[in-house]
């Protein structure tokens, strides 16, 4: 009998893919019908299969549909597991009662392709050794998933971009300054933030035969990564987007460079909780840990980092559940390029996150525990007054107000009637009359 998650909302129903007929795997959506498929099945498949649209590209889904295809509630078609959609996957691999699940019945295992290797050496800026061509994650052709655009193949770059630099052999970075006709008002840019973008942009880029800098896709990635820019692979798309150039080919004018900035960079107060100021200083010393400059950051930088993000010592108790967030999104990166990454084949060692995840990942550990503390003094009883005290206060109250020269003796009188307040007071009551408000 096939195993299949079978859902009890009509949500999960909802959530099937239209070629494997279960719901979706690692999904992702057609840009341009919106129709969303298991990203294996849509491997080679050049059309969509439920509008018949050729497919431009693909992207993952909105956040909040994979989240609640995770939360789905079902059980499973063999045996009678429940849980969600997320545990069914990393955990129901054998049904109660029935021995381990034929691994015809288990969702395939495909081993990453060349293509999806090199974009993940491309994202980390590693050097390929079995192609000289670098990829990046964009549908280039429907044939490849999450496809893989040629970048920066030095041979086929020759005719336009010189090996050496001679923007750098001809003349200096401050010659080169005084030649541009910008200043930081042209772009609504701070000085300070556009001389250190002119000067990053000269660092990183490359020099083409004329002599002008330029940024091919490389070199924006890592200038956007070590600015802490947005610089997912999607925004570097949208950098050459807007300049009409491919990625595979083409490259960027400082020019442009500016006037993306501005439209697509972080406010850190909302995005950090942090003002100006302390995200320009952690910036700053992330960029001195950052030494190799490529915007990518291992643990032991980020517990630094953490240690000066919070301002203090970061023990190891605390450092072990703000790592596991950072982990979380490396995973969430690579998964991106890979099919097949999970957290648990990832090595600590290996683990390579830009500066904004880092920062995200603080913030989400401020949240959580500020939600861990509310949650936790909801669940405390408040403190209540003793009932003899109550009694107590309120003999004392009556006294002072209809025979406060009694209250001398009152404190004799209250030994007296020590475990009898109650009948104290109503007698009291009786002899001097209604109680008046309690003061405080």
């Amino acid at each position: 009998m096939s195993k299949y998650f079978k859902p009890d909302s009509t949500f999960g129903a909802d959530a099937e893919c239209a070629i494997c007929c279960c719901m979706w795997i690692d999904p992702v959506e057609i840009t341009n019908c919106d129709h969303i498929f298991c990203r294996n099945c849509l491997r080679g498949v050049t059309t969509c299969p439920t509008c018949c649209r050729a497919i431009a590209e693909v992207r993952p889904p909105n956040q909040a549909i994979i989240r609640m295809l995770l939360r789905a509630h079902g059980s499973c078609s063999v045996c009678p597991w429940t849980g969600s959609y997320k545990e069914y996957n990393e955990k129901h691999t054998t049904c109660e009662g029935g021995g381990p699940v034929p691994s015809s019945l288990l969702p395939p295992v495909l081993e990453p392709t060349k293509e999806e290797e090199l974009a993940l050496q491309d994202y980390y800026l590693e050097e390929s050794t079995t192609s000289q061509a670098a990829y990046s994650v964009f549908v280039d052709a429907p044939s490849v998933s999450t496809a893989a655009l040629s970048l920066t193949n030095p041979r086929s770059l020759k005719d336009s971009y010189s090996s050496a630099t001679p923007s750098m052999q001809s003349g200096s970075k401050a010659d080169w300054k005084k030649s541009l006709d910008i200043c930081a008002r042209d772009f609504g840019l701070g000085e300070e933030e556009f001389n250190d973008v002119v000067d990053l942009y000269y660092d990183f880029s490359t020099a083409t035969v004329q002599g002008e800098p330029r940024l091919r896709w490389r070199d924006a990635c890592r200038l956007l990564r070590y600015s802490n820019y947005p610089n997912h692979p999607y925004d570097v798309q949208s950098l050459f987007d807007s300049v009409h150039e491919p990625p595979s080919s083409g490259s960027v004018t400082l020019m442009a460079l500016l006037l993306w900035i501005p439209l697509n960079s972080r406010n850190p107060v909302q995005w950090y909780a942090m003002p100006p100021a302390a995200y320009t200083h952690i910036l700053k010393v992330a960029q001195l840990f950052d030494t190799e400059r490529t915007g990518l950051f291992t643990l032991d930088q980020a517990h630094m980092l953490a240690e000066e993000y919070f301002e203090r010592d970061v023990p190891q108790s605390e450092w072990r559940m703000i790592k596991e967030y950072i982990k979380d999104k490396d995973v969430t990166i690579r998964q991106a390029l890979i099919l097949s990454v999970n957290k648990s084949t990832v090595a600590e060692s290996n683990l390579k996150v830009p500066f904004h995840d880092i920062l995200t990942s603080f913030r989400l550990y401020v949240l959580r525990r500020k939600q861990k503390a509310r949650n936790a003094a909801k669940t405390v009883p408040p403190k209540t007054e003793p009932r003899g005290e109550v009694l107590i206060r309120r003999i004392r109250n009556l006294v002072r107000h209809y025979e406060p020269s009694g209250l001398s003796r009152l404190e004799a009188t209250l030994q007296n009637f020590r475990g009898e307040e109650e009948s104290l007071l109503m007698t009291m009551v009786a002899m001097y009359g209604p109680e008046p408000p309690l003061q405080r």
